[in-house]
Formats: structure tokens, C-alpha cells, sequence
């Protein structure tokens, strides 16, 4: 039995477990928390599982905790953990994630990670950029302290890490046909994003304002998850560019949601935190042409041949490939990298998880 631990049950978290049961043979049940409070999720679900366990006296199996678990207080208050297999998967980690505000970093969560990654017998990471992120921030992160520091942290987690990328339902997307367009030869550029600071929307909405401001013709989709509290810009950009946009705000149904992707010419990322990127591979895979940063996960999904072109490097690089590919909309549309996303679909992910996991119910 594989027990799947997620103190922040919502979001591209849940999206993962659920299709990760529905795509895969494992014998898979979901322990969960609501996604609220995630400070208060890192401190107290290690005693809030091991008491549902104990409780409902649930057998030794193997444990599969996400980053928001602290895995070795969970450890600590199982019984006879020696007799379960305990495993880590990280989305993002509180070590390298960016902050809102330039304040002093709660070394707390950080040292949390690092020590579940340690007391571990199974790491695992989303992508190579957050496996390697992760491990050369972590050295940095000692540096802080004055004596008796660990020694090979690095080293040691490295030895049982391994990069298995959550799978997406791409394939889904086929039975959507695009929306009808206008009879406009502009292009289409699409934010399909979260509304948060972490994917700067203020270098996206600004360079397209800069194309506004020169009367330079193209449209806008603006869709992605958003919440009570958002940017400023996102209410800006709205009056700035109403003569732009075809849709505004959160799909409300997939299938809506989908229409768009297929609709959309151009996806630009400008995030400043990404460890996987799901919203933009589903934007790939609907053949949109992406622009993304010359960091982060994005130079593993845009081939070498193309990295010149769709990988930018500063604001004015960003301006500047972006009014080219508007400005060649044509050529533009006929680029895509479908084949590059269709890799993290289900059919080709889930055989992955099975031989990983799989592995670990005939030791």
C-alpha cells in the first residue's frame, strides 16, 4: 500500500495525487489537509497524520510525503518506522522559493526541507533545474551558522535523488477544437499563469504596454487561477489593454479553458519561480509558440536549436522577440514544440511512476 501525505491538499497538488491514482496501477490512498494556513501545515501535520494512522490502525507500507511534510517528526511519531518505506516528493521547497516582500528568509521551513530530503530513504524532484537548485542552495544555507555545521548535506541527498516529473492529462486537449477567431491577422498572446507575485506580471503587462503604446496591433487572453488578493497591475492592465483582450479572468470550466489554448498564438512565462511550469506545457502542447526566461525550468523544454529565439534574457530581449514573433505571426504559428510537452503526458509519465514505486513493493 503507498500512502500518499499532502498537508496542502488543493492546486497543482491535488491535481498530481488525483491523476497520478487515476493513471497508475498503484495501490494508491491520499492522506490529506485543506490547502489553507501552510505555515501551520509544516509544523503540525507530522502529528496530525501519525495520530490518522495510529487511529485507524493503518498497515506499514510506503510513504509518499510532499514538501510540506516534516518527515523526520512524522518518522519520529510513527510506530516501528522501520517498518515503512518513506519517500519525499518535492514541488517546490521553501529553501530557493521566492518571497512577496525583501525580508530575512524563515530559515524555519528551509531546514525543514533539507532534513526531510535527509531523512528520507527517496528524494524526488519535479525537474533537473529543482534538483540541482535545491542541493547548490543548500551549502549557502549553512554558511549562516556559526559552528558545528553538517557536512556533505549535498552529497548525501544527492545519492537518492532522482528527477520523476508529475504527469499532465495533455492528451485531453485533442477533443477540443479552437474557438473561432476574428477575421484580425493579429496575434494572440496568452497569460494563462496564477495572478501572483511570483510570476511577475508587472514585466509582462509592461512590455505589453509598451507595444500598446506604439499602436502595435495584437490581442490578449488572460485567464490562469486567481484569488482574492492579486497584483495591481492585473486591474491596471485591464483598463490599459480593454481594446485587446478576448477574455479576462478565470475559465470557469476546463473545457473553456482549453478553447483558449488552442485560440492563443504566443505564451509568454515571465515567472520568477518555476520548478516544473504546468499551465505553460499545456500551452505548448496546444501549439502555442512560447517565450520563456533563459532560467528557471524553462531552458530544458525549448530545444538547443531554438534557444536563441524563444528563451529571453532581459526585458528588452523580451520586447524585442516578442514584436518579432508578432510582427512574422504567419511563420510564427506554423513553430511549435507540441512534441517537447507531450512527454510529461500520463501515457508516457505514469510507466515512470509505476517502475519507480513499483520497485519498492518487491524489496
Amino acid at each position: 500500500m503507498f500512502y500518499a501525505i499532502e498537508p496542502f491538499y488543493g492546486g497543482s497538488h491535488k491535481q498530481f495525487l488525483d491523476e497520478l491514482q487515476n493513471h497508475t496501477d498503484l495501490n494508491l490512498q491520499i492522506l490529506a489537509m485543506t490547502p489553507h494556513h501552510w505555515r501551520w501545515r509544516m509544523h503540525g501535520s507530522a502529528l496530525y497524520f501519525s495520530d490518522l494512522i495510529r487511529k485507524n490502525k493503518l498497515e506499514p507500507g510506503i510513504i509518499l510525503a510532499s514538501d510540506f511534510v516534516n518527515l523526520p517528526a512524522f518518522r519520529g511519531f510513527v510506530e516501528k518506522p522501520e517498518e515503512w518505506k518513506w519517500m519525499v516528493y518535492f514541488h517546490e521547497n521553501q529553501l530557493t522559493y521566492p518571497f512577496r516582500q525583501k525580508r530575512p528568509r524563515d530559515l524555519t521551513y528551509a531546514h525543514m526541507n533539507i532534513q526531510s530530503a535527509l531523512a528520507a530513504d527517496a528524494v524526488y524532484f519535479n525537474s533537473r533545474f529543482h534538483l540541482e537548485d535545491f542541493l547548490q542552495s543548500i551549502p549557502k544555507f549553512y554558511s549562516r551558522f556559526v559552528d558545528f555545521k553538517p557536512q556533505e548535506v549535498p552529497d548525501r541527498i544527492r545519492e537518492k535523488a532522482e528527477v520523476l516529473p508529475p504527469g499532465i492529462d495533455l492528451r485531453k486537449y485533442d477533443s477540443i477544437h479552437p474557438a473561432q477567431t476574428s477575421s484580425s491577422n493579429s496575434g494572440i498572446i496568452l497569460w494563462n499563469q496564477r495572478w501572483e507575485h511570483d510570476k511577475n506580471p508587472e514585466l509582462f503587462f509592461h512590455t505589453l504596454f509598451q507595444l500598446a503604446d506604439e499602436n502595435f496591433p495584437f490581442r490578449l487572453i488572460v485567464c490562469g487561477e486567481q484569488f482574492s488578493n492579486y497584483p495591481a497591475i492585473f486591474d491596471e492592465a485591464k483598463k490599459k489593454l480593454n481594446n485587446q483582450i478576448i477574455h479576462w479572468g478565470y475559465a470557469k470550466t476546463w473545457s473553456t479553458y482549453a478553447r483558449l489554448l488552442h485560440q492563443a498564438d504566443i505564451v509568454v512565462s515571465t515567472a520568477d519561480h518555476e520548478f516544473f511550469g504546468i499551465a505553460v506545457l499545456e500551452a505548448i502542447y496546444c501549439r502555442c509558440y512560447p517565450l520563456l526566461p533563459k532560467r528557471l525550468v524553462y531552458p530544458e523544454y525549448i530545444p538547443d536549436s531554438r534557444k536563441e529565439k524563444n528563451l529571453f534574457t532581459s526585458e528588452r530581449d523580451l520586447y524585442r522577440k516578442l514584436k518579432f514573433a508578432l510582427t512574422r505571426i504567419e511563420e510564427t504559428r506554423k513553430i511549435h514544440f507540441r512534441d517537447v510537452a507531450e512527454q510529461f503526458d500520463w501515457s508516457k509519465i505514469a510507466p515512470q511512476w509505476e517502475r519507480v514505486l513499483g520497485g519498492y513493493t518487491n524489496e
